[in-house]
């Protein structure tokens, strides 16, 4: 097993254990298979995905003490709501995977001006911008709420 000097090192499994992370869109594909990744090194996980009962059944396969939440990114309030759930039950946070995301699949010179004004309507690098930071801002400084500080 390596043993860890640094942030440039690579962490194993075991440096996982008793950390508490949130995961967006975890209720399937890549965000479940991070989630499980993190669960088999002994985080506990807080599944945050818009499809409500997909995030309960991730979250019962992976046990451990996983958690699940319905929550849209698009929404400052259902990302409080998910970072508070998390902190609730885990008491901190010691890690964030912004994963949650789409792509709308056309040029915006093909979308209609009803789309152009909703938040879906955006190019990808707002979108990514956008939720990215609507995911950080309410998680970060709840983050680390025990004494120890964490290495991510």
């Amino acid at each position: 097993m390596a043993t860890k000097t640094s942030l440039s090192q690579a962490f194993t499994l075991a440096d996982l254990a008793g950390r508490r992370t949130l995961v967006t869109g975890g209720g399937r594909g890549i965000g479940l298979v991070i989630a499980r990744r993190l669960t088999a090194g002994g985080a506990r996980v807080a599944i945050a995905d818009v499809d409500e009962n997909g995030a309960r059944i991730a979250a019962e396969e992976l046990g451990n003490g996983a958690i699940a939440v319905r929550c849209d990114v698009r929404s400052t309030a259902d990302v409080d709501d998910a970072v508070a759930a998390a902190v609730a039950e885990f008491g901190g946070l010691d890690g964030l995977v912004n994963n949650a995301g789409i792509e709308i699949a056309k040029p915006i010179t093909e979308l209609s001006e009803e789309a152009a004004g909703s938040p879906r309507a955006c190019s990808k690098e707002e979108w990514t911008c956008r939720y990215t930071w609507n995911q950080c801002r309410p998680a970060t400084p709840r983050r680390w709420t025990s004494k120890e500080r964490s290495p991510w």
